[in-house]
């Protein structure tokens, strides 16, 4: 399925785009393509009970690797919570940590069998160049022979069979087809609007937890994966040397301001606190003042050692 932001120059040169036909009856015989590089990995993946996965990839040092997110049976949302948590004890009390996602695509390189981790190659979506590419294939197909509002959609948002005869049939020169061209339009408008609503729908549902509604809409652009898809590379994706791009997310790590000015308002609240304890035992507003200084110095040290730390590891 071709998803809002996978636009190739197939895609907008013609309307529709299909697989390639079997030459043969020795290719109807093959029932699988070339294995992957993530074959095995897949195949185990299977072998657990997983149907399907997110991919991440994550950067270590000059290295990036892939970890899959398996999906569970349970309703219980996935967000960026839970990405800090996947990243060990560390990672989720660390002041430096996860804060978003970014969609990329990703090629598989290998897997390194000692520590059974997918290094990966990421590529950003590159969102300005398709939209422009959209909207010259809008261009060209609003400049054909066509006759608006013959071929609209009723109130439920249907249109006529694009295999029927109409006013504005055109030609597919690839697929040897007709087709409509004014639903081709309209494809091509939608596709553009998806384009420029993914990144934001994207960043909703990792902030807000991705639940049933989340994973519906992972799945329609292409971002959630079958492993049984991933383990044979077919047709075109066998003659690339790589197999194919996969949609992904790499993990957008930060500061967490809230975190740090939440132990800044506790070690100024533990200074006031000793300086009333000590000039209630000591009776002398002087010592006081003399102890809180020490209290907030140490909870300074602490909050210095502890965002040195955050930064390093």
């Amino acid at each position: 399925m071709q998803t809002a932001i996978e636009l190739s120059s197939l895609a907008v040169d013609n309307p529709q785009t299909t697989s390639p036909a079997v030459g043969n009856s020795t290719d109807q015989k093959i029932k699988h393509g070339k294995p992957s590089v993530v074959h095995s990995y897949c195949r185990r993946a299977i072998d657990h009970g997983h149907k399907d996965c997110i991919w991440l990839g994550i950067q270590r040092g000059r290295k990036w690797i892939a970890k899959d997110v398996q999906l569970g049976s349970d309703d219980k949302p996935f967000g960026i919570c839970e990405l800090r948590k996947m990243s060990g004890w560390w990672k989720r009390h660390s002041m430096f940590s996860a804060i978003g996602v970014k969609e990329i695509k990703i090629r598989f390189l290998g897997i390194n069998e000692a520590t059974n981790e997918i290094e990966i190659v990421p590529m950003d979506f590159d969102y300005t160049n398709t939209v422009r590419d959209l909207d010259h294939a809008l261009d060209k197909a609003c400049n054909e022979d066509l006759e608006f509002g013959k071929c609209e959609v009723d109130v439920t948002g249907r249109s006529h069979d694009p295999n029927i005869l109409c006013v504005n049939e055109g030609y597919d020169t690839y697929r040897s087809d007709t087709y409509c061209k004014e639903q081709h339009v309209r494809d091509l408008e939608l596709q553009k609007e998806e384009c420029e609503w993914l990144p934001s729908m994207l960043d909703y549902y990792w902030q807000n937890g991705i639940g049933s509604k989340g994973v519906d809409f992972l799945k329609a652009t292409g971002f959630i994966n079958s492993y049984d898809s991933l383990q044979y590379d077919e047709y075109l994706e066998a003659s690339k040397p790589y197999g194919k791009t996969v949609n992904a997310f790499k993990i957008v790590e930060g500061w967490h301001l809230r975190y740090l000015l939440c132990l800044f308002a506790a070690g100024v609240l533990c200074s006031i606190c000793v300086v009333a304890i000590v000039t209630a035992m000591n009776q002398s507003f002087q010592s006081g003042l003399t102890a809180g200084s020490y209290a907030l110095a140490l909870a300074g040290v602490f909050l210095a050692i502890l965002t040195f730390l955050s930064a390093v590891l």
